[in-house]
């Protein structure tokens, strides 16, 4: 989720609580070394889903800044970042990333999670409108679990339909205000781009909770709290009108 904060921060589209003047290339440097270096661990987690959520917000800030890059200097950091990335996730075991690709594991893992998914829904079906119960799930899945799906099962790999589960209707009422929320705040922001001013704070918080709600599709990061903390905040910080400017977030920056 820190990925596209630490990109545009790294080309210089905002600082952290820093004058503008300040802001060095060498500060810049340091920045993206940390982005690169968060990659290299998001690499290292071998974590296919949320380094496939990471990497697809990353593209698209990196394809932003890129887009809105005033000088040249921009690009060419934005194409350092990525080389020292790689790097450094070749130090960090991407071969353990290359090999859950691949092989009989990743056909395992699809057809696993694709069958976690259908006795799943089968328990949204059975409950709804009214839904299980908040944070029953573990105790209530048993009753959909298939004799060739062993083992016990705590959350659902998949936050949308746990939370449909205990949820129900009440489930898709959450949902749907969060959809409509995110949407409305995109909307916001790529109106933004007529001033060419879509690559700003507000933007990298959007796209870092994009991250989690991919990541959510199938993972269980919502019930970590950390990570849905962060997630929350987030979201919140990116519909804050003085983040969308990004010369109005500066000057706030620099008091």
């Amino acid at each position: 989720m820190a990925l596209p904060l630490l990109l545009m921060r790294s080309v210089g589209r905002f600082s952290f609580f820093t004058k503008r003047d300040r802001d060095t290339r060498l500060k810049r440097a340091w920045w993206g070394f940390a982005t690169a270096l968060t990659a290299g661990a998001l690499v290292s987690s071998v974590s296919r889903a949320g380094t496939a959520a990471g990497f697809a917000v990353a593209l698209i800030t990196i394809s932003i800044c890129a887009w809105t890059a005033r000088e040249r200097g921009e690009r060419f950091a934005l194409v350092g970042i990525g080389a020292l990335a790689l790097g450094i996730a070749s130090l960090a075991g991407i071969q353990l990333m290359v090999a859950s690709l691949s092989g009989d594991a990743f056909e395992q893992g699809v057809e696993s999670r694709h069958l976690l998914n259908q006795m799943s829904w089968a328990g949204v079906s059975s409950f709804f409108p009214v839904g299980a119960g908040l944070g029953s799930f573990a105790t209530a899945f048993p009753r959909f679990q298939l004799e060739k799906f062993v083992g016990f099962v705590e959350h659902a790999h998949n936050d949308y339909l746990q939370i449909l589960f205990e949820l129900g209707l009440a489930g898709v009422v959450v949902l749907a205000c969060l959809g409509i929320a995110a949407i409305a705040q995109c909307a916001r922001l790529i109106a933004a781009r007529k001033q060419r001013s879509i690559a700003n704070p507000a933007t990298a918080c959007l796209l870092g909770t994009a991250a989690f709600a991919i990541h959510a599709w199938f993972d269980f990061p919502a019930h970590i709290p950390a990570v849905a903390w962060a997630a929350t905040l987030l979201l919140a910080a990116s519909t804050h009108p003085a983040l969308v400017a990004t010369r109005l977030s500066t000057r706030i920056a620099s008091r």
